[in-house]
């Protein structure tokens, strides 16, 4: 049931950031920057890591 849980858990981090790279994407196509792809990637990787963080210190808040 664990292993259950936790892919799970992977799948939704893993479509949520397929989500945040698909939403970024167009502003780094407006602007032609080279390797649209991997920015895009890299600032979704920067926003999920914050939306985690702040999740993890909000449940161990008192």
């Amino acid at each position: 049931m664990k292993l259950l849980m936790h892919v799970c858990l992977n799948s939704l981090l893993a479509f949520a950031m397929a989500g945040v790279v698909e939403t970024i994407q167009p502003a780094f196509n407006r602007f032609n920057a080279p390797y649209r792809v991997v920015l895009a990637f890299l600032a979704g990787l920067v926003i999920m890591f914050c939306l985690l963080t702040g999740l993890i210190l909000g449940a161990f808040h008192e």
